[in-house]
Formats: C-alpha cells, sequence, structure tokens
C-alpha cells in the first residue's frame, strides 16, 4: 500500500505539507502544497504588505509535481518520488476552480529553507523589476525585455495536469486543448542564461536561496510555517 492513505470527503481541505493526486483523463498525477497563500499570509502573527508579490496570489497554492503517470494509486510510491515540476503556483486544489477530481494521500512536512518561489519580472512603480516571493529588485530595463515578455500568473490544476503530462512526453493522453509550451513564460528557472545576467546586473548572486536571500532583506519565511 506504501502507507498511502485515500479520504473520500468531497470538501477535503489541502494544508501546506499535503500530498495529493489529481485524477485526469483515469490517470494518477501526484504532487505536494508548498505554500497556501491565503492561509499562511492571514495569520495573527503574519504582515504582508498588499502590494506585496505573494499578495498577487490570493487564492492560489505553491505547489510541486512528481513524475510518473499512474493507472492507480497504489503504483506511487511515497519514499521514491522524485520532483518534476519544483515550483508553480496553481489556484488552489481544493477550490471550485478545480474541475479534476483529487485527494491528499500523505503528509510530508515542508522544509521552508529550500522553498522556492517563482521569478518573474514586473513592470512596477515605474520600473521593471525582479519579482521573487516577498523580495522586489529594480533591474535597469526601461521596458520589458524581449527575451522574457510574461503576463505572471497562476495556473488551473487543469493546466498543471496537462504540463505534468507534456514534460514526460505524453500529449496523447491530452484531451482537448493543448498549449504549445507550459510553464516557461511565467518563471525565469527556464530561462537559466537570461536569469543569470539579470542577477550579475542587480549584484546578487543567482545561487542563493530564497530562505537566505529573503532573510537578509529582513523576511524570515520560517514566520509562516509557525
Amino acid at each position: 500500500t506504501n502507507g498511502l492513505k485515500q479520504n473520500n470527503m468531497k470538501k477535503q481541505k489541502l494544508n501546506h505539507g499535503d500530498i495529493f493526486y489529481l485524477n485526469y483523463n483515469e490517470k494518477y498525477l501526484f504532487g505536494r502544497v508548498l505554500f497556501d497563500v491565503d492561509k499562511q499570509c492571514n495569520q495573527p502573527h503574519i504582515v504582508v504588505e498588499y502590494d506585496n508579490y505573494i499578495r498577487s496570489f490570493g487564492g492560489c497554492q505553491l505547489i510541486e509535481m512528481y513524475k510518473g503517470i499512474y493507472s492507480s494509486i497504489e503504483d506511487f510510491s511515497l519514499d521514491n518520488k522524485e520532483i518534476l515540476i519544483s515550483r508553480v503556483f496553481c489556484y488552489n486544489i481544493d477550490s471550485r476552480i478545480n474541475k479534476l477530481p483529487y485527494c491528499k494521500i500523505g503528509f510530508e512536512k515542508v522544509d521552508y529553507t529550500k522553498v522556492e518561489f517563482p521569478e518573474v519580472l514586473g513592470n512596477l512603480n515605474l520600473e521593471i523589476q525582479l519579482l521573487r516571493g516577498e523580495l522586489a529588485f529594480a533591474t535597469n530595463f526601461k521596458e520589458d525585455p524581449k527575451e522574457f515578455r510574461v503576463a505572471y500568473g497562476a495556473e488551473s490544476p487543469l493546466v498543471i495536469a496537462h504540463a505534468v503530462l507534456v514534460l514526460q512526453n505524453r500529449r496523447d493522453l491530452i484531451e482537448g486543448y493543448q498549449r504549445d509550451e507550459y510553464l516557461v513564460k511565467g518563471d525565469l528557472l527556464y530561462h537559466p542564461v537570461f536569469r543569470n545576467k539579470i542577477y550579475k546586473d542587480i549584484g546578487i548572486n543567482p545561487e542563493i536561496s530564497y530562505y537566505d536571500l529573503a532573510k537578509q532583506k529582513g523576511f524570515d519565511l520560517a514566520r509562516f510555517y509557525i
């Protein structure tokens, strides 16, 4: 059984650390909630400014998705999971926006020192800024660079399911409309050369973790997980 448990409650809620499946076209795709924007930003001891990049993802969860396309829940092993998508904002899986069957099947505590948020460029306060979690850094760009035009935002669970299939060369399992590409316009992670250029220009080590960089700037991610 791999220790997997299926809860048949229709309105089951997910919290950070919960491992879940999405059922798409009779296939099971697995992932984990890393950060729940509404739940973790609205705690009594938390202060997050409303112009903060994270606040723009209200109603969303930061999730990771694992490799594998399974015909049954029992085929998935909690002990041997491998990350396919390390970070993406998704409209809450436990909300009405999600049209796919889902269920919590396990839990693994989130190591907040390893949580990474999607990195994007945003036109804020009349300047192009690098946005990363709670952090914003002014760049030298005067207009949106042609190398990375992005309208950042969250994806639906359905699109996430499509992305998991496409990244594993199984477009044949997708019904209906398909994008030419998934996720790549929503995160500098998929543009490493351009990303390194930006970090060099603003004088920040591109290898520094979000946790360490945010803590340097006075934003301790640990406070969201207390």
